[in-house]
């Protein structure tokens, strides 16, 4: 059986009164993605690998493995959930290698509910991972072996009752493939008593609106929790398509949410209580217009929702994005329907420019390379490196000018690609500013310093600035003894005071050895 329905947060709704067009037009979208795609489908299309209604779906168990539907636990779509036991340690669980075609080479996204009872583990010493990896193997050759989105912390268990959702992101595929198979892989150690883990819903998750679009820029200055509204000056604007709710009658506000994905943290929200839902039904097309008042906080200042031709457009000026980081999460609420839609840095900004690395400014610490350049030289100490990127430090006092780099010893570090340092280089502080290394500017976080010999190579010299207003630094490494001419993969490290991050440079476009 083939059907879509919206997911509703609420089941007391009313039929639509959108025009006819309109719902006809939402019909034949619906029956399309219908047939194209062979599958049961929820939430907008998502398209269900597992529901398991008092059956095993397509899916097998491996060796050594229980698996089992399960009336009333763990189920979070239908009645049923996949009871699965299995040994301890990385265990293969269960798998399906049938009807996944062709729906499985253009997924983007699948994501599986997972529910442990704490009535049925002990965990004593040990620990649990609901989801270790989930393996798509195409074609009987290629193992891809997936990692949740957010690591261990997304599919650890502390030991009480929990239903969480476990989010794999699907890489591009190669296909087309005659074959394809989804694999489980369960993980735990060392726990007293064993107990079971069920599964729900998994599904193929097709989003009921797509960004297009984004750009999101940073103002000048960057303060978590400042209440001083001048002080705000981030925008966010972006723009896509999506599946209009087949029920906008009585409706009056619409919602708005921008989160960062990685820490789940919810950067901007905002209700827009102007929403008429008779204007609509009538022209189609919402329409929010907000003005920016000075000393007041930013807004969202143009809002569109095209229901005839399926397309959004968002702008906000003057708010508050610190902590947003990619990839990033837009949803939209209208009535008891909620649309939401991912973007990371192939959008964001378009794919030459990240998002800007200052919205982690007194919110995580965080060090990018942008450009860097390592040179090899025959002759004895004439290495050189060039380094320049982003800095972003957590811990900062504005009022006590913390962390001061005048003070403080900046150790610099080149290292292998697992992080081990092959070359350590330390600016030395003092508490005595004309005895210190770095300069401070008379406003503001800026330290500078030129011709600097390190204690750790005496011949090299160091010149490097740090503008922690800014967000961004620039190294400069001469005269050194050979230690720059590799690896290719190579990280590069900063470490003062509670500051301690190191950079993969391997990945940075504009790098040369």
């Amino acid at each position: 059986m083939i059907f879509l329905e919206i997911t509703k947060m609420s089941s007391n709704t009313r039929k639509t009164t959108l025009t006819e067009d309109i719902r006809a037009w939402l019909t034949a979208i619906v029956v399309c993605l219908g047939l194209m795609l062979g599958f049961a489908s929820t939430g907008y299309g998502d398209i269900i690998l597992g529901n398991w209604e008092n059956t095993m779906d397509g899916w097998a168990a491996n060796d050594a493995t229980v698996a089992e539907p399960c009336l009333g636990i763990g189920n979070t779509l239908g009645s049923y959930s996949l009871k699965v036991a299995v040994p301890s340690g990385w265990h293969s669980a269960v798998s399906r290698n049938s009807g996944l075609l062709p729906a499985i080479e253009t997924a983007t996204t699948i994501q599986v509910d997972v529910t442990l009872k704490a009535s049925e583990w002990v965990l004593g010493s040990g620990w649990v991972k609901a989801m270790e990896n989930l393996v798509l193997q195409d074609d009987m050759s290629s193992w891809q072996q997936l990692s949740p989105v957010g690591g261990d912390s997304a599919v650890g268990w502390d030991g009480n009752d929990r239903t969480f959702t476990v989010t794999f992101n699907i890489p591009a595929q190669t296909g087309p493939f005659t074959y394809a198979t989804l694999i489980i892989i369960t993980n735990y150690d060392g726990v007293t008593t064993a107990g079971n883990f069920y599964f729900d819903n998994m599904r193929i998750v097709t989003p009921s609106m797509a960004i297009s679009k984004c750009t999101v820029t940073a103002g000048k200055t960057q303060y978590a929790d400042d209440n001083d509204f001048n002080d705000m000056k981030d925008t966010f604007t972006t723009s896509g398509t999506f599946v209009p709710p087949a029920d906008v009658i009585d409706v009056n506000t619409v919602g708005v949410k921008i989160t960062s994905v990685t820490d789940d943290y919810l950067v901007y929200a905002k209700d827009l209580n102007d929403f008429n839902a008779t204007v609509v039904n009538s022209k189609h097309k919402y329409t929010h217009t907000g003005k920016l008042i000075k000393g007041k906080a930013g807004t969202i200042t143009s809002l569109t929702l095209d229901f005839r031709q399926g397309k959004f457009a968002i702008t906000a000026k003057n708010i508050d994005l610190t902590g947003l980081a990619s990839p990033l999460e837009l949803k939209l609420t209208i009535g008891d329907n909620e649309l939401s839609s991912q973007a990371d840095e192939t959008i964001i900004n378009g794919p030459k420019t990240t998002i800007p690395t200052r919205l982690m400014r007194m919110y995580k610490d965080t060090l990018v390379v942008n450009k860097a350049k390592a040179k090899h030289n025959s002759k004895k100490a004439s290495d050189t490196l060039s380094v320049t990127g982003d800095i972003a430090v957590k811990d900062m006092d504005i009022d006590t000018n913390e962390p001061n780099l005048v003070t403080e010893d900046v150790v610099l570090t080149w290292g292998d690609i697992n992080g081990t340092p092959t070359k350590t280089l330390t600016i030395p502080g003092n508490a005595s500013p004309a005895l210190a290394s770095f300069k401070a500017s008379k406003k503001g976080h800026v330290y500078k310093c030129s011709k600097i010999h390190p204690a750790e190579d005496t011949n090299s010299l160091v010149a490097a600035q740090f503008d922690l207003d800014q967000c961004t630094f620039t190294v400069s490494v001469s005269k050194a003894s050979s230690v720059f001419a590799g690896p290719a993969d190579a990280n590069f490290g900063v470490s003062f005071g509670t500051f301690n991050e190191t950079a993969d440079v391997n990945s940075v476009t504009h790098r040369s050895w």
